[in-house]
């Protein structure tokens, strides 16, 4: 067995990316960090039990995580021409995915048992766990009608199907758990060796596929949108999207006029359909139509009438949806603005287009109009929809302490470097930790949602003066990026 050659395939995706290596390292130094905080405070401050909690859970999470990452890395490296023409390729591919399936399995197994107890049933669970993902993996598809099954496991589970395998599982584990031991240990890591592909017409079809869409995908983390390389679901919900833009644009086409204000309409038509404000509206419809097939499940078929018991049990989850919802103009303006300059260059040329200080002021009003809007309507449907409990406050708490991320749209567009999907993320991040260290302070400091929206509102209205009257000094926005 050539361990050279399995190592150097199990650091293909930390050498991957040079330029942005740094970064990387820097991510996981600090999701590391953040991970480990809640022991040492809990191992301060509550109990040793508690901090040994915490450390299972996080590790856990850094093996599930370290799982993925090589599954997504031999899932490259698998090439179709490769497994039919390189001696030994697959083989070398498959004992790797084995070696890490083992390793990550054995252990978090080990670490669960110890806290929990039965590491057995912990160590079969999460093999089945690590395979149901290299299916995913595989199967892009199948992440959108996953949820289908928590979502219905109130009927399924009580099937006499299901109840007659919960029997047998649970005699076997009683009496024969040497058996089941010995079939996991052989079973399993054969199962996920399979994911490892060996040449074919299929191989290569999914091949090219998985390609398009990791291509689409990291367009996406900058800004940008493939819908093409995204499959068919995803240009169906492209057209459902796109369904206010299109007739927004035939209409505002036939009522053309060379006024600034016309042609700031149709200027913003050219900057692409991920900025504008059609094409949000349009997404937030669907949302709340979505929403509204949620609450109708969980209604009838969990007897949930309180929206509250919903924050209370996911509102981390639902503030952060939420805030993204919410700061979709924001987080996209960088790279559509980027990736329009050769059409910006054209706007200049229209009949009536305002120019330098004029043109940023006017381009600054409609997108401050825009973010304000899609904030204000998700605000005030929390606002409408929330009482006063810790877990409501949290969850409205995180939302108004983002208010002043819109005025990241008030810049000096014409010295906008190139977007990378680093310096595409960084503000994110940077947004993220911003939002929960004063979400955090709001909730120590008791305020109530209608003190919070004061305080926040003063600040922006504040910090935004100070920015509005800067903006009269800036260059002309567009073309964005020309001086740098």
């Amino acid at each position: 067995m050539n361990l050279g050659a399995h190592w150097q395939i199990l650091l293909t995706p930390w050498r991957r990316n040079r330029d942005s290596s740094r970064w990387s390292w820097a991510g996981l130094a600090a999701l590391l960090v953040l991970g480990m905080a809640p022991t040492l405070l809990a191992l301060r401050f509550e109990s040793i039990a508690v901090a040994w909690g915490f450390a299972v859970a996080t590790t856990t999470f850094a093996l599930a995580l370290l799982w993925l990452i090589q599954l997504s890395s031999v899932q490259r490296q698998n090439h179709p021409n490769a497994a039919r023409l390189v001696p030994g390729h697959v083989q070398q591919l498959r004992e790797s995915v084995v070696a890490v399936y083992a390793v990550v399995a054995l252990a978090v197994a080990a670490l669960l048992g110890a806290r929990f107890g039965h590491p057995l049933a912990w160590g079969l669970a999460v093999g089945c766990s690590m395979l149901l993902v290299a299916v995913i993996l595989r199967q892009p598809w199948l992440w959108g009608v996953w949820w289908i099954v928590p979502m219905t496991a109130k009927y399924w589970t009580q099937t006499p199907l299901w109840q007659a395998l919960r029997t047998l599982a649970l005699t076997l584990y009683d009496t024969q758990p040497l058996a089941l031991a010995g079939a996991g240990l052989l079973l399993l890591p054969w199962l996920a060796s399979r994911f490892v592909q060996d040449g074919g017409a299929s191989h290569a079809a999914r091949f090219k596929r998985n390609e398009q869409r990791r291509r689409a995908s990291q367009l996406t983390r900058m800004g940008q949108t493939n819908v093409r390389d995204q499959g068919r679901v995803a240009q169906f919900f492209a057209e459902a999207f796109l369904f206010i833009y299109r007739r927004w644009t035939r209409y505002l086409l036939a009522t053309a006029r060379p006024t600034a204000r016309s042609v700031m309409a149709r200027a913003e038509l050219a900057l692409g359909a991920n900025v504008h404000w059609a094409t949000h509206l349009g997404s937030l419809l669907l949302f709340v139509g979505f929403a509204a097939v949620m609450w109708v499940i969980a209604r009838y078929s969990y007897g949930l009438t309180n929206l509250n018991v919903m924050y209370s049990q996911g509102g981390i989850g639902m503030a952060i949806g939420i805030t993204f919802a919410a700061l979709l103009p924001v987080l996209s303006a960088r790279s559509a603005y980027y990736s329009t300059r050769r059409e910006q260059a054209l706007l200049m040329l229209l009949p009536g287009m305002p120019r330098g200080a004029a043109l940023n002021q006017r381009l600054a009003r409609r997108q401050m109009l825009h973010f304000l809007v899609a904030w204000a309507m998700l605000a005030a449907g929390l606002r409408l929809s929330l009482d006063d409990g810790v877990a409501a406050r949290v969850v409205f708490g995180y939302l108004m302490c983002w208010l002043p991320a819109g005025l990241l749209l008030w810049r000096d567009w014409s010295c906008l470097p190139a977007p990378t999907p680093v310096n595409a993320m960084l503000p994110l991040f940077g947004l993220m930790l911003a939002g929960s260290a004063m979400g955090s302070a709001t909730l120590w400091l008791q305020w109530s949602p209608d003190s919070l929206f004061a305080v926040m509102g003063l600040g922006t209205l504040g910090l935004g003066a100070w920015r509005w009257h800067r903006l009269a000094g800036y260059p002309q926005a567009f073309p964005v990026g020309r001086r740098t």
